[in-house]
């Protein structure tokens, strides 16, 4: 931050922009919209959650509108703020990559995998054509619904774990955001066995990335594909 300096919603009319004047008397406008940042600051508040993390981007121009945190009981230890420390699962977040990764290999949208069971996990088993398998979807629905043994049998099928965290490394995974504040690299290592690879494919193990990380990812896809600085 600058010393002495301080935020106040922009003069004139209802806040949609918030103003940080510097020591100098100069004024600096940033894209954080001071009225919703207030709003989701209390909400985290009232929900009492050990940690909660929000970010807001607009994902045509990668501007933040939200960029929020709140700690229950005291801020971790550890470098930077919660919103740039790479310390959560990647989880389903990193369905996208996997499937930005399968379409490279040439699976289609309309690709079709027939599974059953795994909703809380992948076991070796699942991962095995049965007549158990009654459930199929294209690889669109499968992302739709985030069905994770759907995405192991593709990964599996498809990519080799050095594929896969290429396709991770495209979309900053193991490298800084580019971000005016520090930002943490999100974290990949995913493992040579089928097993493991599924696992990683559908988010299980092998990635932690930052509250930041996940809102790029996210306006990466809502924006068609285009990644916004």
């Amino acid at each position: 931050g600058v010393v002495g300096s301080h935020w106040r919603p922009k003069s004139g009319k209802k806040s949609t922009q918030a103003v940080l004047t510097r020591p100098d008397g100069s004024e600096l406008g940033l894209t954080i919209h001071p009225g919703v940042q207030r709003r989701i600051k209390r909400r985290l508040k009232r929900s009492r959650v050990p940690y909660g993390a929000a970010v807001l981007m607009d994902v045509k121009t990668g501007a933040l509108r939200a960029y929020v945190e709140h700690f229950e009981a005291g801020e971790p230890a550890g470098e930077g703020n919660g919103l740039t420390r790479a310390v959560a699962p990647a989880a389903s977040i990193f369905k996208i990559i996997t499937a930005a990764a399968l379409l490279e290999a040439g699976a289609q949208p309309e690709s079709e995998t027939c599974f059953h069971g795994g909703h809380r996990g992948i076991k070796a088993s699942l991962l095995k054509n049965t007549a158990r398998d009654k459930t199929c979807e294209s690889l669109a629905m499968s992302l739709a619904r985030s069905s994770n043994v759907a995405f192991g049998k593709q990964a599996i099928r498809r990519l080799s774990s050095g594929a896969l965290t290429a396709s991770a490394e495209d979309l900053f995974f193991g490298r800084a955001l580019p971000f005016d504040v520090h930002t943490a690299p999100s974290w990949v290592g995913i493992g040579q066995t089928d097993l493991q690879l599924a696992k990683a494919a559908a988010g299980f193990v092998g990635t932690t990335l930052s509250p930041l990380h996940g809102a790029v990812i996210a306006a990466s896809v809502a924006n068609g594909g285009v990644m916004m600085q």
